[in-house]
């Protein structure tokens, strides 16, 4: 697949361990609940999308503990 990202535009890398993420209930965190993060309007810097989306995720896992690596890459382009 092949896109063009225009300036302003971001794109988001992360691994499964993020998206396929369990909590206590056996619910996943799921790829949904990760586009939304990243679509709130007002937080634009990369550290702060970064950081709401770890807290999230770790919010959402409660005291389960991750079953997989979990990375995230925050790209804009100017």
């Amino acid at each position: 697949t092949e896109t063009t990202l225009e300036a302003g535009d971001r794109f988001l890398v992360y691994t499964d361990g993020v998206s396929e993420r369990f909590n206590s209930g056996g619910e996943i965190y799921g790829e949904k609940r990760l586009l939304q993060l990243l679509a709130k309007d007002g937080v634009n810097d990369p550290q702060e999308v970064l950081a709401a989306i770890m807290t999230d995720v770790e919010r959402f896992a409660g005291d389960r503990p991750a079953d997989d690596d979990q990375a995230v890459l925050l790209g804009i382009v100017e």
